[in-house]
C-alpha cells in the first residue's frame, strides 16, 4: 500500500524544471580594473589520512589588443603533515603559467608561446593532472587552426 501512495504522488508531481541561472558571484576587484587586465586568485585546501594539503594560485591576464594576450599565474603548493617533500605535493612559490598568445579562438587560429596548460585526449594523452596538488604545466609551443567545427592543434 506505501509504494501505491509513493506512486500516486509521484504521478501527480508538477514536472520538475531546470534552475534558472544563476547571476555569476560579483568580482570587485576586476571590477575596478580596465577591462584589458584581470586577475585571479585560487586557494585549495584538502585533508587527506593524515596530512593537509595547501594550494594557492595568484594570475593576471593581460589583453592589450584582440589579437594578444599575456598570462602569468604564480603556485604555492605545501603539504603539512606529509613525510616525502617531492614535487607531487609540494612546490613553494613557482611560476606555474606565463606565456604569450597571438590570435583567437574565436578566428581561423591562435598560437600560445610559454609556460601553459595543455590537455589532449581528455587528458589521458597529455594533460595536467588538475586534481594533483601541484598539478603539471608543460614549456610548449601550441598552434591551434580552427574553422567550421575543426580543430587541429600541433604542438612541440
Amino acid at each position: 500500500m506505501p509504494l501505491l501512495a509513493c506512486l500516486a504522488v509521484l504521478a501527480l508531481a508538477p514536472p520538475v524544471r531546470a534552475r534558472a541561472q544563476e547571476a555569476p558571484p560579483p568580482d570587485p576587484i576586476n571590477a575596478q580594473l580596465p577591462q584589458w587586465l584581470r586577475v585571479s586568485a585560487a586557494s585549495r585546501f584538502r585533508l587527506d589520512s593524515d596530512h593537509l594539503l595547501q594550494r594557492l594560485r595568484i594570475g593576471t591576464r593581460i589583453t592589450p589588443t584582440r589579437q594578444v594576450q599575456l598570462v602569468a599565474e604564480l603556485q604555492d603548493a605545501r603539504a603539512f603533515g606529509f613525510e616525502r617533500t617531492d614535487g607531487s605535493v609540494r612546490d613553494v612559490l613557482d611560476v606555474r603559467q606565463a606565456w604569450i598568445g597571438l590570435g583567437r579562438e574565436q578566428g581561423w587560429a591562435d598560437l600560445k608561446v610559454g609556460r601553459q596548460k595543455l590537455a589532449f585526449g581528455s587528458e589521458r594523452v597529455v594533460g595536467g593532472a588538475e586534481w594533483a596538488n601541484t598539478a603539471r604545466v608543460f614549456d610548449a609551443a601550441k598552434l591551434s587552426v580552427h574553422h567550421a567545427g575543426i580543430r587541429v592543434d600541433l604542438f612541440g
